[in-house]
């Protein structure tokens, strides 16, 4: 089934509201479009796995953890610019909560730069009752979804995906990232190439990584927020959402068997 695919200024009209429903046209969305970019998505993991490899402090959420690239990436109308997320597992058995991250993308010279911004503590308390087991990659993808994703994308009442350019105009800016660091000389490419190489250049210190490696927790900067209200808990039903009957069924469907 063909997803229509449009590109809307007027993001502020289209309805989230975020289901199992709308999950399934995201993953139908990435069935259709990944192959068009699946070698950039391994490209985008290289550099990661690289500056993880280099003890980058933007990075440091992922030192003990397991991480992965959220499988759907949206781009903006002229695709020189991307939006995802970094869903990241804690590996700290006495954790609660795990990890996604913005992940933004700017090509430059035709090379790919790579910037992280808002991240989400996801607290698995109101997704599904055993909070002591870690998010499988589906659930975090779920929450990342719920959560991130809606600045840059929405649903139309037709329930087609339309991916707003004034998001990636309003927020995948430079100053808007890289707040005071970044200083108002030069073009918009110059300014995120001084935030790249700044930002490439902030290591941790081998007793930070130390630390890190061996306590396996997330440690992450501002900004960030947490959703562990009530009112913010995903039910289908009156059943947490991954504990649901429907949450279930829609990995059998997808996997033929439930998938950890």
């Amino acid at each position: 089934m063909l997803i229509l695919l449009i590109y809307s200024f007027f993001y502020s009209c289209t309805n989230f509201g975020y289901d199992i429903d709308k999950h399934k046209k995201m993953d139908e969305y990435v069935k259709i479009n990944f192959k068009s970019y699946e070698s950039l998505y391994h490209e985008l993991h290289y550099k990661i796995d690289e500056m993880v490899g280099r003890h980058v402090h933007s990075i440091r959420g992922q030192i003990g953890n397991e991480y992965r690239i959220d499988s759907f990436i949206a781009f903006n109308s002229e695709r020189n610019k991307l939006f995802t997320t970094l869903n990241t597992k804690n590996m700290n058995i006495n954790s609660y909560s795990d990890l996604v991250q913005n992940l933004y993308g700017v090509k430059i010279d035709n090379k790919w730069l790579l910037f992280f911004s808002y991240n989400l503590i996801a607290q698995r308390e109101g997704y599904k009752k055993d909070v002591s087991k870690v998010f499988t990659w589906d659930e975090l993808s779920y929450v990342a979804r719920e959560q991130m994703f809606p600045q840059f994308i929405g649903f139309d009442e037709n329930s087609n995906i339309i991916i707003s350019d004034n998001a990636f105009i309003k927020h995948v800016k430079a100053d808007v990232i890289g707040g005071s660091r970044v200083s108002p000389e030069g073009s918009e490419d110059e300014k995120f190439l001084r935030l790249w190489n700044y930002k490439q250049s902030v290591l941790l210190d081998s007793l930070e990584f130390k630390e890190l490696a061996e306590k396996d927790s997330v440690k992450i900067d501002n900004p960030l927020y947490q959703i562990d209200k009530p009112e913010n808990q995903s039910y289908l039903f009156n059943t947490l959402i991954f504990d649901s009957k429907e949450w279930k069924e829609y990995l059998h469907k997808k996997y033929g068997r439930i998938k950890e």
